[in-house]
């Protein structure tokens, strides 16, 4: 006899059977496992995101320009979403990471990077913090400066929370990886110190000028906190036991899979299975806990998921729907020749 959890499980399944895997719709929907929420102009590229600062909204950065954008999801199925610039980081050419420290207040990444050939960069990471009025009195965002990265031998790029500043504590820390090098830096957004605390040749390129640690995500399973992370050149999943106070290894550096070019990738706490974004081969793939890859969506030769480059779950009601930024090809065009403008999707993961 089934108990009432399994047979939800059960229906559940047996609808995703039925709708299929390759729909793609204007907006999210309960009918449709695959859907564009929003798609910006060709040409465009959007690099990462975050939930927030409410859990109806997305935070994502553009590479192809300067660009903070919020894009408020719609609470009707039949509505179309809506987008917001928040702010315009005027002094640099691109965005990369992003990563809420505290409570609606997020450390972003901005630099002026070559992305033609991958040379190093000045940066910076500034902190955006909304403010906790609720609508309709909502007020602008205060940016503000973390710290400057400016002597050109950097190429930031992932980033994530290590431990995030509660009521009554003084600091958070981030974690953000510097591609080039194979490096993970830890930083405390209260006062701009950063310091060296990850290197291993998992984390490396295999020649200097390619991209090696790339995505980069904190992970707590049980008692252990786990930094889990890809390389982009070497195309593998690894993750590595770290201190959550420090960021420092604490165990071996481990590699979980390997196949894709990945971009940025994400842990399923309900499942162990990590979603990565495979930019180059424009698919979705998902690793399981015993280290087997399979792809969840896109193909190499279609626009579905065209150049996927990070990925998050969404919170409260959108648990299980994978939020997911795409360059629209523009990295390396479908075929040689198809580009798009870049979009937010949506997976709903328990259907792929």
């Amino acid at each position: 006899m089934f108990t009432s959890t399994s047979t939800i499980n059960l229906l559940f399944g047996f609808l995703c059977l039925i709708l299929g895997t390759t729909h793609a719709a204007a907006f999210p929907t309960t009918e449709t496992p695959i859907s564009t929420i929003y798609q910006f102009e060709k040409g465009s590229w959007l690099e990462n995101l975050a939930v927030g600062p409410t859990d109806d909204s997305i935070l994502a950065t553009r590479v192809d320009g300067p660009y903070l954008y919020r894009i408020h999801l719609p609470a009707n199925p039949h509505a179309n979403a809506s987008t917001e610039l928040v702010h315009t980081f005027s002094h640099f050419q691109s965005l990369a990471g992003i990563t809420e420290y505290e409570p609606n207040a997020f450390a972003v990444i901005a630099g002026n990077l070559s992305l033609t050939d991958l040379a190093p960069g000045n940066f910076s990471i500034y902190s955006v913090r909304f403010p906790n009025d609720p609508p309709p009195h909502h007020h602008h965002p205060v940016v503000q400066k973390i710290t400057d990265l400016p002597n050109s031998q950097f190429f930031l790029n992932g980033m994530t929370t290590l431990a995030t500043c509660e009521e009554g504590e003084e600091e958070s820390t981030v974690l953000f990886c510097d591609s080039l090098t194979g490096r993970v830096y830890r930083l405390s957004p209260q006062t701009g110190i950063y310091g060296l605390v990850l290197e291993d040749s998992t984390m490396k390129p295999s020649q200097p000028g390619n991209l090696g640690v790339n995505g980069i995500r904190t992970v707590t399973i049980g008692h252990d906190t786990y930094l889990y992370y890809d390389n982009s050149d070497t195309t593998t999943i690894n993750r590595v036991r770290i201190d959550p106070a420090t960021g420092r290894a604490t165990g071996p550096y481990t590699t979980l899979a390997r196949g894709h070019f990945a971009d940025d990738l994400v842990f399923d706490h309900e499942t162990g299975d990590v979603y990565v974004a495979a930019q180059k081969d424009n698919v979705l793939v998902r690793v399981t806990p015993d280290g087997h890859e399979a792809v969840v969506a896109g193909a190499p030769d279609r626009l579905t998921v065209a150049g996927p480059t990070s990925a998050v779950f969404g919170k409260g009601r959108q648990s299980r729907t994978l939020y997911v930024t795409t360059t629209g090809g523009s990295a390396a065009p479908i075929n040689g020749t198809l580009t798009e403008g870049a979009k937010l999707m949506a997976f709903q993961v328990d259907c792929l």
